[in-house]
């Protein structure tokens, strides 16, 4: 599993891209069931992330074959979350909680 949320554009290489995912499968290595891109940006750090999903859709799969992603669960392809929004869903309380935490006065 991988959580992806730091900062990207386009002056840095990717996190991953389409290319090593698929030699990384084709080589027989398919330790990497999923991806949370939680920074969502679209075809960024993470080549693969074609679109957001939403909360009442949470997941989709990337087909590594076909190189690219789709809607659904039911698949051998890489699960993944991409919701721009995820942080935004986080209750008003929580989020003070960890800005207090994070920031200290």
């Amino acid at each position: 599993m991988l959580v992806n949320g730091m900062y990207w554009d386009d002056r840095f290489p990717r996190l991953m891209s389409k290319k090593q995912l698929k030699e990384m499968y084709d080589a027989g290595d398919r330790k990497l069931l999923g991806i949370a891109d939680i920074t969502c940006d679209i075809r960024g750090s993470i080549e693969w992330t074609e679109y957001a999903t939403e909360i009442e859709k949470p997941f989709a799969l990337y087909d590594i074959q076909q190189g690219r992603m789709r809607d659904g669960l039911h698949g051998d392809e890489v699960m993944m979350m991409t919701m721009d929004q995820l942080p935004s869903e986080l209750a008003m309380e929580l989020s003070q909680h960890f800005g207090e935490k994070l920031v200290r006065s």
